[in-house]
């Protein structure tokens, strides 16, 4: 039982650092720029949060940590579909 609390936290821990350092760099990619994930750049005012999503002083777009953890997982999701379907197609 302690066992499985221990792998539990462990595995959130490493899934969420996996998920933010995709995120991280998935959605600068797929937006041109127009978004970051936190944290946001050194002396740019950022206008209050909605729904994860804040705006900087020069227009880009901020989003939040968890969100940027959570598109970084959906964007390893889509590539395991991907991979699981031309994989089954080829046999």
């Amino acid at each position: 039982m302690v066992f499985e609390f221990i792998l539990q936290a462990a595995a959130e821990v490493v899934l969420q650092l996996a998920g933010y350092a995709t995120g991280w760099a998935v959605v600068p990619l797929f937006t041109f720029g127009r978004a970051v994930v936190e944290p946001k750049k050194r002396g740019v005012r950022v206008v209050p949060k909605w729904h994860r999503l804040s705006r900087a002083a020069d227009g880009t777009f901020i989003v939040d940590c968890e969100m940027g953890s959570l598109i970084g997982l959906l964007f390893w999701f889509g590539v395991a579909g991907i991979w699981f379907l031309t994989r089954r197609a080829s046999f």
